[in-house]
């Protein structure tokens, strides 16, 4: 009851009591009595639902009705259903509501701010486990009744300010929730396009939550200990329905936080969900962002880290993530894993973004810590895919492997970059990513521009000591990249590959300050590739245990320099250290390629033999042309010592190949 209507009848009351003349003397003193305004707030009712019929007295559609209607006052529909409901399930123990679509709607939409508990039924419990999810379910809101024409959802939110807990919600033909306008929702403790146990996926609409308002809450709010709120959320589109474009959740709006949920797995958080009459594992994928300045996973406060981590697994058909917008935070999720990290439980790709500036890895403060990493494994696609975005930041992610960063759980690829400016690691250890196990590269960079690729272990586990290889560390395509640098901490290790460490197809790239072929002390080998014989001539991406390569069309390319801390150490390479040439059958080798200031065949002293094997250190062939090796400025000169052939071998004609012309071997010891 509003302030206004408690008012009238306290009035109303008042003049009542007067009116009475045996009264009247008590009257004129209650006459000196004065009532003061209320204050204009919200009181609180409760709406009881008592039946699963779909329109009356004591139905759920009656309870939204009436909540509608009361303006002013904020109610909360509880469940209080006896077993002997014709809509009670015997096998599941479970009441189950199934509304007819008409004018639009299944339900009519929530206009007023109410609080729906699904947990207010006898019997229903919420989750308390932090690894899977043992929460009780009573109430399901069923879209059964709905025809695959219509363009229903199971709850529509206009009002904002809504909560809604405890209810199964499924196999609408729109979706489970849209969160319309108003926003400041909050949605925990649901299971969204499963049944009533969180077992089974029902297939229904492309979307199971759905925001088109800002600053909503899917899941945890960031209590620690506090894992009731955990939503199962899937999405999946019936076998005879037309396809469309849709996802687990989708973000269409603004500062929201998807916290804590199992997107895409079962409630044990081990297995994809699905059924029979689902398209593979959903229609697009588990979270697909449109909007900005959202947050999927965790905040990075170190009190709750667990309780807001996503599982986001199981959608076959398209990545864990896509995020189209600007300026999104992913951190602190599994992605293409089950929930203890360990074992695979595949997304078509694991991370899509397309987007200005959005992290992965790294809070909205640029911090990335151990709270904010992700791990992003066992894909049938890319681990993360940056598409042509720009300013994108990875950062303190492992990519390939399992929680521990020391057991490969292999995408197809760890990382490709065809956008601008994109930042992959750094120079702390926080910043570091794990990018190893996975089956063909560590990072592609695809016609990429300007992107700095620093401090992260590319085909080692997280001891930077034991190899745990991609195919190739780095397949570099891109423009002005850079691999490494010259500051603390800014160089790769990239060991430990079974194919090469770095391919090269790129202009004005740069290789500074990396350890290649060997583990992080740099006095260890641990090369790239098994023994290819000095016989097999290397000639593209797949050349085994080569520690760089640069391979046709490439232009300038500065591999070290003369300033302190450039030069890399190209040591222990099961191949030759450094081929410098084209492929056998495109007659434009590189050019103006400068190798100075390197160790090469030497440990990271220059005083101890690692030698590479292969052609030995330097290898130029194949239409090489204008290639620098050492110098006579200060700093310009290699070590290039305990190879197992040549120091420096250079190749003019070799039978089906052209000969390397124009090159200068210089200043080197």
């Amino acid at each position: 009851m509003s302030s206004k209507s408690w008012l009238r009848l306290l009035k109303d009351l008042h003049k009542a009591f007067v009116r009475k003349p045996f009264f009247r003397s008590r009257a004129r003193r209650l006459s000196l009595l004065r009532l003061e305004p209320l204050e204009d707030r919200r009181l609180l009712a409760m709406l009881m639902v008592t039946n699963t019929f779909d329109s009356g007295v004591g139905s759920f559609r009656q309870a939204i009705i009436d909540s509608n209607s009361s303006l002013g006052t904020r109610e909360t529909i509880d469940f209080a259903i006896p077993t002997s409901d014709p809509g009670y399930n015997s096998v599941t123990n479970a009441f189950t509501i199934k509304p007819s679509y008409s004018n639009f709607y299944a339900l009519p939409p929530i206009t007023d701010p109410v609080d729906i508990d699904g947990y207010s039924q006898s019997g229903a419990s919420p989750n308390t486990l932090p690894v899977g999810d043992n929460a009780v379910l009573k109430i399901e809101i069923s879209g059964a009744n709905t025809s695959l024409t219509d363009d229903a959802w199971g709850l529509f939110i206009s009002a904002g300010n809504t909560t809604v807990r405890g209810l199964a919600i499924d196999g609408f033909t729109s979706g489970g929730i849209y969160l319309a306008t108003n926003g400041s929702n909050v949605v925990q403790g649901n299971f969204i396009g499963t049944d009533v146990t969180g077992t089974a996926g029902i297939g229904g609409g492309p979307w199971g939550i759905y925001t088109a308002s800002d600053n909503n809450i899917i899941g945890s709010q960031g209590v620690a200990g506090d894992f009731a709120e955990r939503n199962i959320i899937f999405a999946g589109i019936r076998l005879v329905a037309p396809y469309q474009t849709g996802g687990a959740v989708g973000l269409n709006s603004s500062q929201n936080i998807v916290a804590g949920n199992y997107i895409g797995t079962d409630k044990t958080g081990d297995h994809a969900l699905g059924s029979s009459g689902v398209i593979g594992q959903g229609s697009e994928g588990g979270v697909l962002v449109f909007g900005n300045d959202n947050r999927i996973g965790s905040d990075s406060s170190g009190t709750a880290d667990i309780e807001q981590r996503n599982i986001i697994s199981g959608y076959l058909q398209g990545p864990g993530v896509s995020m189209g917008g600007n300026r999104n935070v992913l951190a602190g999720n599994f992605v293409g894993t089950d929930a203890t990290g360990t074992h695979s439980v595949p997304n078509g790709g694991g991370v899509s973004s397309g987007g200005t500036g959005n992290l992965i890895g790294v809070n909205s403060l640029g911090v990335s810590n151990s709270s904010t990493r992700n791990i992003i494994s066992g894909n049938s696609g890319v681990g993360i895919n940056l598409g042509y975005s720009l300013n994108s930041v990875v950062k303190g992610n492992y990519i390939g492997t399992d929680v521990t960063g020391m057991v490969a759980l292999p995408n197809t690829t760890g990382i490709t970059d065809s956008g601008t400016h994109a930042t992959i690691g750094g120079p702390s250890l926080s910043e570091r990513n794990i990018i190893s196990g996975n089956i063909y590269y560590g990072i592609q960079e695809f016609v990429s521009h300007g992107a700095v690729i620093q401090g992260n272990y590319i085909g080692m586990d997280v001891s930077g000591l034991v190899p745990l290889g991609n195919f190739v560390g780095i397949a570099e395509s891109g423009n002005d990249d850079l691999i490494g640098g010259s500051g603390p901490g800014q160089g790769n290790l990239i060991s430990g590959n079974n194919g090469g460490g770095i391919s090269v197809y790129a202009n004005n790239a740069t290789i500074q300050g990396n350890l290649i072929g060997t583990d992080k002390t740099g006095t260890a080998k641990i090369g790239n590739g098994a023994p290819y014989g000095i016989y097999g001539y290397p000639s593209d991406y797949y050349s085994g245990g080569v520690g760089i390569i640069v391979n046709d069309g490439s232009v300038r390319v500065l591999i070290g320099g003369t300033t302190a801390g450039s030069g890399n150490v190209v040591s222990g390479n099961n191949d030759t250290g450094i081929v410098i040439g084209g492929n056998w059958a495109y007659p434009v080798g590189p050019t103006g390629v400068i190798v100075q200031g390197n160790y090469i065949g030497t440990d990271i002293t220059g005083t101890a033999p690692l030698g590479n094997g292969g052609f030995g250190g330097v290898f130029i062939w194949n239409y090489a042309s204008d290639v620098l090796v050492g110098g006579t400025a200060s700093g310009a000169g290699n070590v290039i010592s305990g190879n197992a052939h040549a120091g420096v071998a250079i190749h003019g004609s070799i039978p089906y190949a052209g000969g390397a012309t124009g090159n200068r071997v210089e200043g080197n010891k």
